[in-house]
Order: C-alpha cells, then sequence, then structure tokens
C-alpha cells in the first residue's frame, strides 16, 4: 500500500515526544499541534507508521550528538539569520552552546565571519560503545565528546575515549569511540529487517537549504529530529550480496550520518551511513533511499576491538622502543656515557616480544651497552692523526704485526661494516684473521666518500677495504673496515 508523504517524511523534535503520552488520547484535536515546537503532521505520522509514542520516548536517550570541529563562513548579514535559527530559543541555544559563545566574536574586515561549530553527525550508545560513521570520526575533536538526549531534550554531553577502531576500522564504514562512564545499552534486534515493515531514525540535520525540505523548516541547526519511514531492501549501491546493509526511505539530510534506525519497538536495527552527506544542496534528492549498516556489522566491529586494539597497543610499544633507542643513540653520539648507559638499561629491561617485522630493540641496546662499557672503559681517547699518511702507516703496521691492542687504540668502539655497527674488538678480531703471515699490506687505491676516505689493501687473504674518517680539524681517525 502507498505511503502518506507526511507519514514517512519529515523531521520531528524529540522532546515533545515525551507529551505524547499525555496527550495522544487527543490526537484527533488538530488544534493540539503546535507548530515549530511538534508539526502537524507528525500525529499523522505516528498513527500511520504505526510507532507507539512512547516508543520514540524510550528511544531518545540512547542517541547522541558526536562533537566534530568545522567552520563555516558567513557574511555579516547572514548573522542575523544564524543567530536567529541556532541561538533564538533555549533550546537551539543548548544544543549550540559553542556555536553560539563564538558568533560574539568580532568579524573580519572584508565582512566574512567565520563561525566554529562542533556538531552534525549521530551515534548511539551499544555495549559500552558510541557507535558513528568512519566518515564522522575523520572530523573529531581533539577531547571527543557526545550531547546525549536528556529527558527534557536539552543535551547531556559525556566525554568519549577513541579506540584502535575510532579512525580506521578497516573495511567497516563503522567507528568506535568507548564511553568511559557506564551507560544504558539501546535494545538491538537478533532478526534481520524486512522489507515495508516502519521504521523511524534520530539525528541531527542540518536545515540550511530549506527550499529541499519537507518538514519543520524553522529547525535551528544541530537540534535533535526524528523522521519516519520504511525498509525498502537493497539495492547495487549497497551490494544486494551483504547482509549487513540494508535501505530505508527515511528523509536522509546532510547532518544525519550515524543517525541509528529503530523498529516499531524501538530495538535499533541499523546506522545511518555518510552517503547523504556527501550530497550538495543542488545534488540533495530527497526521494531517494538511505543506506543503513545493520546491527550484524555493529556486532562484527565490537568483537573485532579487543584483536585491534592488541595490535595497536603493540606497534605503539614498537614506536615508543624507537624513539627510546634513537633516544640512547643520540646520548651515546654525544659522549654522554652514564646517561647513555641508562637509557640503553631501561631500553633493554622493558621492550620484549615486540610485533614481527618489528627490530629487536632489546637486544640492540644489548649490544650497545658493550659499545658503552668499551668507552667508559678506556684510559685514553681514541687516536687521531693530523696526516692521513701517518695514520695509514701504524694501523697497516699493527694489522702486518699481528697487534689487537694497537688495533683497539685506532679504532673506536662502535666501528662501521659491510653488515652494519660492530664492535671494535670483533673487527679487530676479523683484521687479523684476514692478514696473510709475512706479508705486510698495502694501499693499492684510495676513493673519496663522503665524510672520509676508503682504502683498498692488497696482501690480505679476502678483499678488505679500510675507512678513514676526516676527524675535523684533529686530523684522521680510523672508522672501520669492509670485507667481501
Amino acid at each position: 500500500m502507498e505511503k502518506s508523504p507526511r507519514a514517512r517524511r519529515g523531521f520531528f523534535p524529540p522532546d515533545t515526544m515525551k507529551r505524547l503520552a499525555l496527550v495522544c488520547v487527543f490526537l484527533s484535536a488538530p488544534v493540539l499541534a503546535r507548530e515549530g515546537f511538534f508539526p502537524v503532521g507528525a500525529y499523522h505520522a505516528l498513527a500511520e507508521a504505526d510507532i507507539p509514542p512512547k516508543t520514540l520516548v524510550a528511544a531518545l536517550p540512547f542517541v547522541g550528538s558526536l562533537g566534530i570541529e568545522i567552520e563555516q563562513n558567513a557574511g555579516w548579514k547572514e548573522m542575523d539569520a544564524l543567530r536567529t535559527t541556532t541561538c533564538g530559543s533555549d533550546l537551539a541555544r543548548a544544543w549550540n552552546r559553542e556555536t553560539c559563545a563564538s558568533m560574539g566574536a568580532p568579524c573580519r574586515p572584508d565582512g566574512i565571519c567565520r563561525v566554529p561549530r562542533y556538531s552534525g553527525c549521530a551515534g548511539v550508545a551499544v555495549d559500552g560503545f558510541f557507535v558513528t560513521t568512519s566518515a564522522c570520526a575523520r572530523g573529531l575533536a581533539q577531547s571527543p565528546r557526545a550531547k546525549f538526549i536528556g529527558e527534557d531534550g536539552l543535551p547531556r554531553e559525556v566525554a568519549l575515549e577513541a579506540t584502535a577502531l575510532t579512525q580506521d576500522a578497516g573495511s567497516s564504514p563503522l567507528s568506535l569511540l568507548r564511553l568511559p562512564v557506564e551507560r544504558p545499552s539501546t535494545p538491538i534486534r537478533r532478526q534481520e529487517p524486512k522489507d515495508g515493515e516502519p521504521v523511524f531514525a534520530v539525528g541531527f540535520p542540518r536545515f540550511e537549504d530549506r527550499a529541499r525540505k519537507r518538514a519543520d523548516y524553522k529547525a535551528a541547526w544541530g537540534e535533535p529530529r526524528i523522521v519516519f519511514g520504511s525498509v525498502v531492501g537493497r539495492s547495487p549501491e549497497t551490494g544486494a550480496a551483504l547482509k549487513n546493509f540494508f535501505l530505508a526511505d527515511t528523509d536522509s539530510l546532510p547532518g544525519m550520518a550515524g543517525a541509528p534506525l529503530f523498529d516499531r519497538r524501538g530495538r535499533l536495527i541499523g546506522i545511518g551511513l555518510e552517503a547523504a552527506e556527501r550530497r550538495n544542496a543542488e545534488e540533495y534528492d530527497p526521494a531517494a533511499p538511505a543506506p543503513f549498516a545493520g546491527v550484524e556489522e555493529i556486532r562484527s566491529l565490537i568483537a573485532s576491538l579487543a584483536d585491534a586494539e592488541r595490535k595497536a597497543a603493540a606497534l605503539a610499544r614498537a614506536d615508543e622502543a624507537r624513539s627510546r633507542y634513537e633516544e640512547a643513540r643520540s646520548l651515546e653520539g654525544a659522549g654522554r656515557w652514564p646517561e647513555a648507559e641508562a637509557a640503553y638499561r631501561e631500553l633493554k629491561n622493558r621492550f620484549g616480544n615486540l610485533p614481527a617485522g618489528e627490530s629487536d630493540y632489546a637486544a640492540a641496546a644489548d649490544k650497545a651497552l658493550r659499545f658503552v662499557a668499551c668507552e667508559t672503559g678506556r684510559h685514553r681517547p681514541r687516536r687521531t692523526f693530523p696526516r692521513l699518511e701517518y695514520l695509514e702507516s701504524v694501523a697497516i703496521s699493527a694489522i702486518a704485526d699481528g697487534s689487537r691492542e694497537r688495533l683497539l687504540d685506532l679504532l673506536p668502539c662502535r666501528t662501521r661494516s659491510g653488515n652494519g655497527d660492530v664492535h671494535a674488538e670483533d673487527l679487530s678480531d676479523a683484521l687479523l684473521a684476514a692478514r696473510v703471515n709475512g706479508v705486510p699490506p698495502l694501499v693499492r687505491a684510495r676513493v673519496e666518500v663522503e665524510g672520509g676516505l676508503r682504502a683498498s689493501l692488497e696482501g690480505m687473504a679476502r678483499p678488505t677495504t679500510l675507512l678513514w674518517r676526516r676527524d675535523g680539524d684533529r686530523g684522521w681517525a680510523f672508522a672501520g673496515a669492509v670485507f667481501k
């Protein structure tokens, strides 16, 4: 049967639903309707949609407006209209408190006024979480919060906590934020929605393009509204094979993303998606059905949160370990040995069992402690030479003589090699193992590199290149060696 346009279209103030319990016996008298407070068509919509007023009243406390920080530029002549619609009544001022407070700021010399707004998306309380859409979560304030609908129709502000599935929920179009305080959860229906069944949604639509709206044109921006409709199945746009998504013919204005959809018994059956948010005023079609994510999508997302948070915590721990390791390396590079040793020891003790693919910073810290112990145990600093020829002569002589102590006196504790940093003791052992007894090595060629030279040796058992580093004004120093 074709539905009445008034029965399925339009947004209605939720605070007046509470009065329906007292006046429902007088609904046949149109004089009781209060235009702008509870539109006339809403009485007929309630009757024809077969949704009891007490069902609407019971659903409202679970719905909240998500705090999103956006800015709108308006000419000074538009400010009066904005003040009237956004701050013209006690209810409007309560829901737009931040915006109304900012309207006293002076406009720019060119007459443009910048108006911050802090709402625009809806969400619903489910099992300790605030469920909304991922598109809404991208504009979250630094300290996220939601304004829930109170018994008197006024907002009740609640702080929210971001989760691992707030900004990025993978392929899901939804977003989860944690409610830090215990709050009742909305009832959820287990059965899938049926085509043609009556439904209603609660959201916070924007009524800026008023020529295209069919209901309460006097509604302020950001106030909660109720809209009626029915389930109309699926379409290729939502994916016919996806059971978690469906369509309803509720009017879906910008601002209704995240709006919960309820059945006639007040049970949650879906969450409004952001398709309507992408339609501008020229493209908006109020007759187009609105897409919704079903409750199975919500359940699936909540079930996956624990695993996602474990992975996020492990990655955060790896990031912290990387930062601490870089800090310790910086201390070591500056020669602040006691501080570097303390930083490496903390790294070794705190960080282990990092995710697969991440560097083992605990093992790297253990290796670095050996370098630091070497530096703090030295009785004299590493030697430098004013001329490169002197350095080459002393180093090659130490290799030819097999003198480990003389090599250690030349090398820094953390030396460079082809496989990364190695300890001076390990590099000295490798150089002596590569020498040929009775054959003194010779420098075959030198190649300039950034910060120094590479000297290729002849007379070694394996191809060997020594690394000389220019040590500022002090001259030349032995930096390491590379073997092939």
